[in-house]
């Protein structure tokens, strides 16, 4: 984080469609699937005041299994994004 600020804010997107290793069940098990042919969106926002942060996926609170389920599924994919 930025010195002197509050809070800061992380935002990817991700273009999942057609993708070999779709996130799709993933999401859907966890409530956070998206409009179908949208980007998979994930931001996380940190407050330096109590160090806490919270994740979302698709404007939706991110669990933390979900998002390390994610991770994964982005790691194994050999094809670029």
């Amino acid at each position: 984080m930025r010195g002197g600020q509050a809070q800061a804010a992380v935002s990817v997107v991700f273009d999942v469609a057609g993708r070999p290793s779709r996130p799709s069940p993933l999401l859907d098990e966890n409530g956070l699937a998206g409009e179908a042919g949208e980007p998979l969106v994930i931001r996380r926002h940190g407050q330096v005041a109590d160090g806490g942060s919270r994740a979302f996926v698709n404007d939706q609170v991110g669990l933390g299994q979900a998002l390390r389920e994610l991770g994964a599924l982005a790691r194994r994919d050999p094809r670029p994004a």
